[in-house]
């Protein structure tokens, strides 16, 4: 639909869930997670048509995101070990690469294509935003998370690479947060009074942010 809510189209018509739908950067693919041959990830042109699988087997893989030159797709998995850690697939599918060992997930790729920023739990469950390169390998650098933090309804880079957003809720209250990846303070963004935020997303110049509300709280990590 475009930005202001008109001409809607509806782009999946069948019984499968799908669901995490990301754009490619020249607009041409959206990738999504679907559960039709187990949790995988497919693509298809931006119109809906020619939805093609492009990950495959009963693993649980998702949060899709595409590199900066947009013929990778980064991807959450458990098909490597029982937790979850990051890989990536060639937009025309193949044998998924394992960019990490180690509980990683969420993956989001910096403006200028060098770092991932995925969420990781330390030894002691303890949540936190991991700084890893583009080519995977051991996070460089660890960005302490609140608790009151749901990783799972995703974070991302600020237009300038310099923070990472995030939703943070507070007795019952959600609202967006911004943690520089220097380590200083994070800063809040929005100040609502009231009502949860579900997802949210940065516009492409970095002006507004979408986000999707919800009455009561979200039951998933």
């Amino acid at each position: 639909m475009n930005a202001d809510g008109t001409e809607r189209k509806q782009l999946t018509a069948d019984p499968f869930f799908e669901l995490q739908p990301e754009m490619s950067p020249d607009g041409r693919y959206i990738a999504f997670r679907s559960n039709q041959q187990g949790y995988v990830i497919w693509r298809m042109n931006a119109d809906g048509s020619n939805p093609k699988q492009l990950t495959s087997g009963n693993f649980g893989d998702f949060a899709p995101k595409f590199t900066a030159d947009g013929q990778w797709i980064l991807f959450s998995s458990y098909r490597w070990t029982g937790s979850m850690m990051i890989g990536k697939i060639s937009i025309e599918g193949g044998e998924p690469v394992q960019l990490t060992d180690y509980p990683s997930f969420f993956p989001a790729l910096s403006p200028d294509g060098k770092v991932i920023a995925a969420g990781h739990l330390d030894e002691n469950n303890a949540p936190h935003f991991a700084l890893i390169s583009s080519t995977g390998g051991p996070p460089f650098k660890l960005l302490n998370v609140p608790s009151t933090v749901r990783l799972g309804q995703g974070f991302g880079w600020t237009l300038d690479g310099r923070a990472l957003d995030y939703i943070d809720t507070h007795n019952g209250v959600s609202n967006l947060w911004s943690q520089p990846i220097d380590g200083s303070p994070p800063k809040q963004l929005t100040n609502f009074r009231s009502d949860l935020i579900f997802r949210f997303a940065l516009s492409r110049d970095g002006r507004q942010f979408v986000l999707a509300p919800e009455a009561q709280p979200a039951t998933s990590c």
